[in-house]
C-alpha cells in the first residue's frame, strides 16, 4: 500500500509538471487557443460559459439495438474481426505509448498508442511493446498484430504504422512512400528515408489484395487541431488524392479528446454532448474533405494502470468502423477484380426568415418502422421485368458535392445495417469521383446483390474544361463507358474506343437518370452550368431515358426539417425548391424527390431510411417504364 501510494504521488506530480509545461507553451505567441488553455488548467467547474459547451442530448447515439441484433460488448466486437490491414497515418511527429506528446505543428497523434490499446483490450490488461522515449522514434514501417488474450490466436486485422508526417518538404514520411504502402510494396521493418522515397526493385510485380492496404486512418490530435502549416496542408491534400484514386476508404481518428474539452476530461461519457468536440469533428471533416460521420473521437490509454469500459467502447467502436470500411473495399475488389445546383451559396435560411409549415403534408408518408420494412423488402425482391436485364442501371449525375456518392453510401448503409462509406465522398473543391463507377448493393454483409446498380460519375463543373463532359454522359447512356473508366475533363472518350452501338445489349445501357441537386445551394446557377444542364436534358430526351431529380441536404435548407425530418412535406420552403428544380430541368414536380443522405450520423434512422428507400423505389419504377417502352418498340 505504501509503495502504491508513493507511485501514485509520483505519477500525479509528473503529470502536473508536464501540464504546467504545456500551459507555458500555450501562453506563448504561437498558440492562443482559449479553450485548449482552459482545458489544460483544469477548469471543470460549471460556469455560465462552460454550460454553453454542453448539449442536453448526444449528437451521436451511443447505442443502437435492432430486433434480433443485441448490443455488442467489448469481447463481441473484437470477435467480429477478420484478416485485413488497417493503416494509420499520424499527424506531426510520431508518438509512442507512455510519452506525453509535446505541441509540434499538429501534435503527436498517438498512432502507435492505438495498437497498444487494441492489444490491451484483447489481453484484458495494460500492455506496451514499444520503447518509452521522446523524440521522433517511428522511422520504420511496422505491422502489428493483436492477439486474443495472452497465448491466443492473432485477430483478423493488422495495424500498420508509418513514420510521422512533418510540415517540411524533407521531413517525415514521403507521400510517394504512402502510395507504395497502399499498393503493398513496402515490407515490414522498412527504414524510411525522408530525403528519398522507396525505389522498387527489379522485376517488381503487382501484389495480391492481401498485401495491400484496405482502410486508411488519418490520426489527428484534437487538442492541437487549430494550427496546420501550409506544407502540411499540401501533404494532407496529396494523401487524400492518393487514397481516393486507389479507392481505399479513409477515416479520421480524433485523439486526445479528454485534453481538448474539460467536460470530457471530467467524464468521458460526455464526448457526444460536447459542442467543442463536435466543432473539432466538423473542422477535421472540412480539412480532409470527408463526412463528419467518418471522424471518430477516441481517448487512448496514457497514464492509466487499469482498463476502463467507457474508454474501451470508444476505441472498439472506432476499430469496428475501420473493419466495416475495409469490408466496403473488399466488396469493390470482388466486383471489379484486382490486377450542387449552382456554384455559390444561396441565401441562408435563418430564424428571422424561417419559413412557415403547412398544416397538412403535400405528400403523404407513413413514418413508422413497418413502412421502412416494406420498402426495404420491396427493393430486396426487385427484379427488372425483362429477363435479359439482370440489374437495372441507375445513373447519378450532378454538380460536385451534391451528394451522388453519398446517396449510394446511404442506400448501401441501410442494407448493410451500419453506416458505410464504400464510395469516396467529401467537400473538396474538385470532384473526388474521377472514374466512372458502378456500385452493387447487397442484402446484408454476405447477401446476394440486389436487382439494381447505382452508377456514379465525376461531378459537373461550370467551366468548359472542368468536371465530366456531356459527351461522356451520352456515351454512358448508350453503354459505351466501362466500369472504372478514368474521365478526362479536357477530352471526351473517343468513339473508336467504344463498341458499336448495335452490339450493345439493353443490360449495358442506362435505364434511369437521376440528377442530384444540393437543396441548400439551389439559388444560384451560372450560365456555364445552366448550359450543361440543358445539354444533359436534351441527351436524356433523345435517348428516351426517364429523368428524376434527387434533392439532397434538405435538412440544411430548412430549419424546420433540420429539427424534425418528418416535416419535409410540411415545409413551404422545400416545396418551393422542388418547383424551382422542376422548372430548371423541365420535368414534373412529382419527379423531384427530397432526401437526406447520411452525413455526420453514426447510426441509422427510420425516418431518413424511409425517404431514401422511397426515392430508390421511384427510380426503379421509372426504370420499369423504360423497359416497358423498350418492349413496345421491339414488338
Amino acid at each position: 500500500m505504501v509503495l502504491q501510494r508513493q507511485w501514485n504521488q509520483t505519477r500525479w506530480a509528473l503529470r502536473r509538471q508536464d501540464r504546467n509545461r504545456r500551459i507555458r507553451n500555450l501562453q506563448g505567441e504561437r498558440w492562443r487557443d482559449r479553450r485548449a488553455l482552459r482545458s489544460l488548467k483544469g477548469m471543470t467547474t460549471g460556469t455560465a460559459e462552460d454550460e454553453q459547451d454542453r448539449l442536453e442530448g448526444t449528437w451521436r447515439p451511443r447505442h443502437r439495438t435492432e430486433p434480433g441484433r443485441p448490443n455488442m460488448g467489448r469481447t463481441e466486437q473484437l470477435s467480429l474481426a477478420w484478416q485485413l490491414r488497417v493503416k494509420l497515418y499520424p499527424t506531426g511527429h510520431h508518438a509512442v505509448s507512455g510519452v506525453e506528446p509535446g505541441l509540434p505543428e499538429m501534435g503527436k497523434a498517438d498512432d502507435l498508442a492505438c495498437w497498444e490499446h487494441g492489444q490491451s483490450g484483447a489481453l484484458g490488461a495494460g500492455s506496451s511493446r514499444n520503447l518509452i522515449c521522446g523524440g521522433h522514434c517511428g522511422c520504420k514501417y511496422r505491422t502489428y498484430q493483436v492477439m486474443a488474450g495472452r497465448g491466443g490466436q492473432p485477430l483478423g486485422f493488422l495495424l500498420c504504422d508509418t513514420m510521422g508526417l512533418e510540415a517540411t518538404a524533407n521531413g517525415g514520411v514521403k507521400t510517394e512512400d504512402i502510395e507504395r504502402i497502399l499498393n503493398g510494396y513496402i515490407p515490414d521493418d522498412y527504414q524510411f528515408n525522408p530525403a528519398s522515397p522507396w525505389q522498387p526493385g527489379a522485376g517488381q510485380t503487382e501484389l495480391q489484395i492481401k498485401d495491400r492496404i484496405h482502410c486508411v486512418v488519418y490520426v489527428i490530435d484534437s487538442s492541437t487541431l487549430g494550427i496546420m502549416a501550409t506544407e502540411m496542408k499540401k501533404k494532407v491534400d496529396e494523401i487524400r488524392k492518393k487514397t481516393s484514386f486507389q479507392d481505399v476508404p479513409l477515416l479520421v481518428l480524433l485523439t486526445h479528446v479528454d485534453r481538448a474539452c474539460p467536460h470530457v476530461e471530467k467524464d468521458l461519457k460526455k464526448v457526444y454532448h460536447s459542442c467543442y468536440i463536435k466543432d473539432m469533428i466538423y473542422r477535421a471533416s472540412g480539412c480532409l474533405g470527408i463526412r463528419p460521420s467518418n471522424v471518430i473521437p477516441v481517448k487512448n490509454y496514457h497514464d492509466e494502470s487499469e482498463l476502463n469500459n467507457t474508454c474501451d467502447i470508444l476505441l472498439l467502436k472506432a476499430m469496428k468502423q475501420m473493419l466495416d470500411f475495409a469490408d466496403n473495399y473488399f466488396d469493390n475488389c470482388q466486383k471489379v477484380g484486382v490486377g450542387k445546383m449552382g456554384s455559390g451559396s444561396s441565401t441562408p435560411v435563418t430564424e428571422e426568415n424561417k419559413p412557415e409549415l403547412l398544416g397538412k403534408a403535400w405528400r403523404d408518408v407513413v413514418w413508422d418502422h413497418s413502412t421502412r420494412t416494406d420498402l426495404k423488402q420491396y427493393l430486396q425482391d426487385y427484379k427488372p421485368n425483362i429477363d435479359s436485364v439482370p440489374q437495372a442501371r441507375i445513373l447519378l449525375i450532378g454538380q460536385i458535392t451534391a451528394g451522388k456518392s453519398s446517396f449510394f453510401n446511404s442506400i448501401n448503409s441501410i442494407f448493410r445495417g451500419n453506416i458505410t462509406s464504400q464510395a469516396a465522398v467529401g467537400e473538396m473543391k474538385t470532384s473526388l469521383t474521377l472514374k466512372y463507377r458502378t456500385y452493387q448493393v447487397k442484402a446484408g454483409r454476405s447477401g446476394q446483390p440486389l436487382g439494381f446498380l447505382l452508377c456514379d460519375t465525376m461531378g459537373l463543373e461550370a467551366r468548359e474544361d472542368g468536371g465530366v463532359r456531356t459527351e461522356d454522359i451520352e456515351s454512358i447512356l448508350k453503354g459505351y463507358v466501362p466500369n472504372k473508366y478514368q474521365f478526362n475533363p479536357v477530352q471526351p472518350m473517343k468513339a473508336d474506343n467504344c463498341q458499336a452501338w448495335s452490339s450493345l445489349a439493353l443490360k449495358d445501357r442506362i435505364h434511369c437518370v437521376v440528377y442530384v441537386i444540393d437543396a441548400s445551394t439551389i439559388g444560384i446557377v451560372d450560365q456555364g452550368m445552366k448550359n450543361k444542364i440543358d445539354e444533359i436534358r436534351k441527351r436524356t430526351n433523345s435517348a428516351e431515358v426517364p429523368l428524376l431529380v434527387l434533392l439532397t441536404h434538405v435538412d440544411k435548407a430548412c430549419p424546420h426539417v433540420e429539427e424534425d425530418l418528418k416535416k419535409v412535406y410540411h415545409s413551404c420552403y422545400i416545396k418551393d425548391l422542388i418547383y424551382r428544380a422542376s422548372e430548371c430541368l423541365g420535368i414534373l414536380p412529382s419527379n423531384v424527390i427530397p432526401v437526406k443522405n447520411y452525413f455526420d450520423e453514426s447510426e441509422l434512422s427510420d425516418t431518413c431510411d424511409i425517404l431514401l428507400l422511397k426515392a430508390m423505389k421511384q427510380m426503379l419504377d421509372f426504370a420499369d417504364n423504360y423497359f416497358d417502352s423498350w418492349e413496345d418498340d421491339t414488338e
